[in-house]
């Protein structure tokens, strides 16, 4: 199994990716003060924050740094993630920055 690792750097969270042939792993350093996070998938990194998905169904602890997305995955697709850290008083901060991951076989060169 090839495994894709992509890092870059959050809003205090860096993000990386793990793409692998059934399900993509998104991991992050906590952010101290905060009740949850939540992560969010969109095929185009352009569109408007309205047209990213919710992926996880409750809010992911603050204990939790951890996410993994193996639901509606089309193969040979690049994803795109971001997280969102929730304060204590339940306000959404704005996206991390982006983390791409290809899931599927390595994309042509």
């Amino acid at each position: 199994m090839r495994h894709f690792f992509l890092l870059l750097w959050l809003a205090a969270m860096p993000l990386v990716s793990e793409a692998q042939y059934t399900k993509v792993v998104l991991n992050w350093d906590p952010v101290n003060g905060v009740k949850s996070y939540n992560a969010y998938r969109c095929t185009d990194p352009t569109l408007p924050p309205s047209c990213w998905v919710l992926l996880n169904s409750s809010p992911i602890p603050a204990t939790t740094t951890t996410y993994t997305d193996s639901s509606g995955l089309v193969q040979n697709t690049m994803y795109y993630y971001g997280v969102k850290s929730v304060s204590n008083s339940g306000i959404e901060s704005g996206f991390s920055n982006i983390a791409p991951a290809w899931f599927g076989p390595p994309p042509p060169p």
